[in-house]
């Protein structure tokens, strides 16, 4: 609100401009923060629909231009799956360069970097973490793709709709996924109580009762522990994931095509 009062020397003195501009900067800021959320979630929209268009319209009407072509199954799908993967790897540097970018103008670089310092010079290990976490993003990308060609490749064969029939062979595949997952998951959880259990004795000892045994260095290895047992569980996961689903879209491309 804006106020006029009157000064001691009888002038008129104006207040509330200060106010009234940090409320608009404040206002204009979220509104920005609220594009930028749109825009990085528009341009994953997008991508995701840009990789399966490209797979769906080869299997409809411009499969008949792309199947005449010397060009065996495993050459369309793998070239499919080549550009859809580069697609997704771009898509994931843009918002990760957007989102550094952010933070600087923030002022939030300085502040991340002593937290970093903080926890590599106690132990933690961040560079394999990080290579773990982009490795394992771009195997799960693959699957995510290859689960759609999949879905996509039998999804003709269950209704004249070739959209009714991808959705109801991505629900499926989503279906089996999980319970792929559920029946893994009891083997990582006696795996991981397993080697919890070591860890607490190769690190702890008998003194467990003790808080002086709980050092930094022994907890960032007992996370490095459950990292490695989470990230080869689901890495393993992933890698079935796709070469089931790669091997479904092969079969139906090949020997089963449908081009209705």
């Amino acid at each position: 609100m804006f106020l006029v009062t009157w000064g001691a020397n009888g002038v008129l003195e104006s207040g509330s401009f200060g106010g009234i501009a940090d409320t608009i900067y404040s206002l204009f800021k979220g509104v920005m923060m609220v594009v930028y959320i749109g825009v990085a979630v528009a341009v994953v929209v997008v991508t995701v629909i840009i990789i399966i268009m490209r797979y769906y319209k080869m299997l409809g009407d411009e499969g008949y231009l792309w199947f005449t072509l010397p060009v065996t199954a495993n050459q369309h799908i793998s070239g499919k799956l080549i550009v859809a993967t580069v697609w997704s790897i771009a898509s994931f540097v843009v918002i990760v360069l957007s989102i550094l970018i952010l933070v600087a103008r923030l002022g939030l670089l300085g502040t991340i970097g002593d937290g970093v310092r903080y926890i590599t010079e106690r132990g933690f290990h961040l560079t394999p973490w990080i290579i773990g976490i982009l490795v394992l993003l771009l195997i799960q990308g693959i699957a995510g793709i290859l689960e759609f060609y999949a879905a996509m490749s039998i999804g003709p064969h269950f209704t004249k709709s070739r959209l009714g029939g991808s959705v109801i062979g991505y629900i499926i595949i989503y279906v089996g996924t999980q319970i792929l997952a559920a029946i893994g998951l009891p083997l990582m959880t006696f795996v991981l109580e397993n080697m919890s259990s070591a860890a607490s004795k190769l690190f702890f000892g008998d003194s467990l009762n003790s808080l002086e045994v709980l050092t930094e260095p022994s907890i960032f290895a007992a996370i490095d522990l459950i990292g490695i047992v989470v990230f080869v569980y689901t890495t393993a996961l992933n890698v079935i994931l796709c070469v089931a689903c790669y091997i479904l879209s092969h079969q139906m491309v090949n020997k089963k095509l449908n081009l209705g």
